[in-house]
């Protein structure tokens, strides 16, 4: 990546991290593919687990349902292979987006609703996406986490490592 920076947003620091795609293991068992269908429950799903957190937006449902969709649009195409859900008995636990920016792939959406936290649905979408994009010849993966976000210390603790902020994500 080129001309890296840091950016911020409403006074907190953002970063990108990035980890090599070898150092992140295949879960079993593999989520399921995304469907169209599933866009509004994502969308319901962002509100709910970014309330309370420094990546809280005033964006509804809604908004985020078409953020995504924009997401499905966006020039760089999105790798669909890497846009998968885990269900729970009370619908859509987690999911993950997968695009390309800069020839890279690259994760917009790394979701666990709050209920569902602390029982490895993040590490098993982001050991699928690892295992689905390192068989596509890709050796790495980004994503952007605000630091001072919970997440931080897990997307660390798996093998992320902090890279700075590229201008053509800012």
């Amino acid at each position: 990546m080129t001309a890296l920076t840091e950016a911020s947003w409403d006074g907190e620091r953002r970063t990108l991290l990035v980890a090599p795609l070898v150092d992140l293991s295949r879960p079993s068992p593999v989520p399921r593919a995304f469907h169209e269908l599933d866009l509004p429950h994502l969308g319901a799903l962002i509100r709910v687990a970014t309330s309370g957190t420094p990546d809280a937006s005033d964006r509804d449902s809604l908004a985020w349902t078409d953020v995504l969709r924009d997401g499905l649009a966006a020039s760089e195409s999105p790798l669909m292979e890497g846009w998968l859900v885990i269900e729970d008995e009370l619908g859509i636990a987690a999911f993950v987006t997968t695009q390309l920016r800069d020839g890279r792939p690259f994760m917009p959406f790394l979701m666990t609703r709050p209920d569902a936290q602390a029982r490895g649905h993040a590490s098993t979408l982001l050991g699928e996406v690892a295992f689905r994009m390192h068989g596509a010849g890709y050796t790495e993966i980004g994503l952007i986490v605000t630091r001072s976000n919970p997440a931080f210390e897990f997307y660390t603790h798996l093998g992320f490592s902090e890279f700075g902020f590229p201008d053509s994500l800012v």
